[in-house]
């Protein structure tokens, strides 16, 4: 059989070590705005990046002077933070949620209006000529996240009012009240949309290329197209229910709010916020992971999430991956899992929260209460790396800061001081391994020991074997399929580490 194998060159230092680097704040980004103190509240709501044009877009409740023009409630910036100097900037309402479409970008009002623009903050005839349309559609929209289709057609919730007051108007098609409207493209009632709601819910998301999930108070939104969904619900993209889910939640007045979060591979997602479930109802849940079916995922830690010990419960307002297969949670809360944790935290897979992140104050002093609540909004990872934090804080680890922050990414390996450097040879193979390891110094190294970690710098407790002064191995059949890192310690305190892959 053929050996795959490869020799790489080390740099053995004194004091190089193995380590897991925390989400420190990244010092390239630095937003040229200065909205902390803000007159209209100064706290940053969304975010969304752009990658076609490398334009972030900021929406929410703030105000700040850029040249001659007052901005509100909206702006654009480049990737570093600096100005966008293709928008001018404008006056207007504060917004607190912004969707992407085809041609043109959705910003949802404080008071439940949307305003629609194009990728340069501006507005034209034909999105204006949208909002008319859509005004005499869906009169009654108060605040609900709608779902786009590719062809620039929506679904939208319709609420929040009278119903005899909320009739759809445009001719020739008219209709009394709907609490589920889908709009085409030029923001036109879609009749062919027949089903509906006993309520207006909260939102809706994609789920994959033909379903999404609509989402909403239990205790109203507790029926679709006659059937009882508590809540929760997926449906075709042409309205028929899909009955292979089923809501969790419990019909009750105390499931105060939740959402859902992107979908994952398997199928699963996460629902987070305040709310009750059936079968526990004495225990209010801010995170909990759902089977594709809607059943509860059993391998996270759905009873144990996050607590604001001040207001007796803790809400959960943002969730996002991490490379090593956990997240970052974001929030309004103080203690997670009996650790104190300041709004954010880094979780693993299966729910625990990992003690060695965020070990400083962090996001901290709202422009409303002051220090301690300083709720995190929205965690976005970039696609040029690390993680966007944004909500409403005016320090971070005790500095002032704007209410939006960039991390670094994660990152576990070597810290190096670059003190008494020699190269030394070692042969690792097979890499990627299945079964054993080996390590082959090109010299005689007086190895005091080899450990074993994970990515998380968890060590897994396996030892190694030598052959002779050259040569180690390793039994690695037991460990799960990954990355690992070996770490070499010599007895003149110098020491290496070197990744594996295990199949």
């Amino acid at each position: 059989m053929q050996r795959f194998c490869f020799v790489v060159v080390f740099i053995l230092s004194l004091g190089t070590g193995l380590h897991a680097q925390s989400f420190s704040l990244d010092s390239s980004f630095q937003p040229f705005f200065n909205i902390r103190n803000s007159p209209n509240s100064g706290a940053v709501a969304k975010i969304w990046e752009d990658t076609t044009n490398g334009k972030t877009y900021i929406v929410g409740s703030f105000s700040f002077v850029t040249g001659q023009v007052f901005n509100t409630g909206f702006t654009i910036m480049n990737q570093n933070g600096s100005r966008d100097i293709s928008y001018a900037g404008s006056s207007g309402l504060g917004f607190i949620n912004i969707f992407p479409i085809n041609d043109s970008i959705l910003f949802l009002g404080k008071s439940g209006n949307f305003s629609k623009r194009n990728y340069n903050g501006n507005g034209t005839s034909t999105i204006n000529n949208w909002r008319l349309n859509y005004l005499k559609t869906v009169k009654c929209a108060q605040g609900n996240n709608p779902f786009f289709f590719k062809n620039g057609a929506s679904l939208m919730a319709n609420g929040m009012g009278n119903p005899g007051s909320c009739k759809i108007i445009n001719p020739p098609d008219t209709f009394p009240h709907r609490y589920i409207v889908k709009v085409d493209s030029l923001g036109l009632w879609d009749s062919t949309f027949t089903q509906d709601a006993n309520s207006d819910p909260s939102g809706f998301i994609g789920y994959d290329s033909n379903r999404i999930l609509v989402y909403g108070r239990p205790y109203s939104f507790n029926q679709y197209d006659g059937k009882v969904v508590d809540g929760l619900c997926r449906i075709y993209h042409d309205g028929r229910l899909d009955t292979t889910f089923s809501s969790p939640l419990l019909n009750d007045p105390n499931s105060f709010y939740f959402d859902v979060s992107p979908i994952e591979a398997d199928g699963g997602f996460f629902v987070k916020g305040n709310f009750l479930l059936k079968g526990s109802s004495s225990t209010v849940h801010s995170l909990v992971r759902l089977h594709a079916d809607g059943s509860l995922d059993t391998n996270f830690m759905n009873f144990s999430g996050p607590i604001d010990t001040n207001g007796l419960f803790g809400d959960v307002y943002t969730i996002a991956p991490t490379p090593d297969k956990g997240y970052l949670v974001g929030g309004l809360f103080n203690e997670y899992q009996g650790h104190p944790s300041n709004n954010i935290a880094k979780i693993d897979s299966t729910g625990k929260i990992e003690t060695q992140y965020f070990t400083n104050r962090g996001p901290d002093s709202s422009h409303l209460t002051g220090n301690g609540y300083a709720p995190i909004g929205q965690i976005l990872p970039s696609a040029y790396g690390g993680y966007y934090v944004v909500g409403d804080f005016l320090k971070w680890d005790n500095k002032p800061s704007q209410p939006i922050v960039r991390l670094k990414d994660l990152v576990v390996g070597l810290s190096e001081n670059k003190q008494n450097r020699r190269a030394l040879k070692i042969e690792v193979y097979p890499n990627p391994a299945k079964e054993q390891v080996n390590l082959r110094f090109a010299e005689v190294a007086d190895v005091q020991q080899i450990r074993v970690y994970d990515l998380l710098g968890r060590e897994q407790g396996i030892e190694s074997e030598k052959r002779n002064n050259y040569e180690y191995f390793f039994n690695v059949s037991q460990l799960e399929s990954g990355v690992y890192f070996f770490a070499i310690e010599l007895r003149n305190g110098n020491k290496v580490s070197k990744k594996i892959i295990k199949q």
